[in-house]
């Protein structure tokens, strides 16, 4: 069994609030012997394929982690 995280870390430097959508990649294996589960921190739907995305509303100076394992 083997584990891999990636996380995505951003910053608002705009000066004012702002929007912000971040687009990800759904992990995905071609081989039925390999099973890919995935998690997100923030909680979102993940499809079996394709993309998803995280959705946020940043303050001025606001940080905020977005996490797939």
């Amino acid at each position: 069994k083997q584990t891999w995280a990636f996380r995505t870390d951003v910053e608002n430097r705009t000066g004012r609030p702002t929007k912000l959508v971040v687009i990800e990649q759904v992990p995905a294996s071609r081989d039925a012997a390999f099973e890919v589960k995935s998690t997100t921190t923030p909680p979102v739907t993940i499809p079996t394929e394709g993309v998803f995305e995280w959705r946020a509303d940043l303050a001025n100076g606001a940080k905020q982690s977005f996490t797939l394992e």
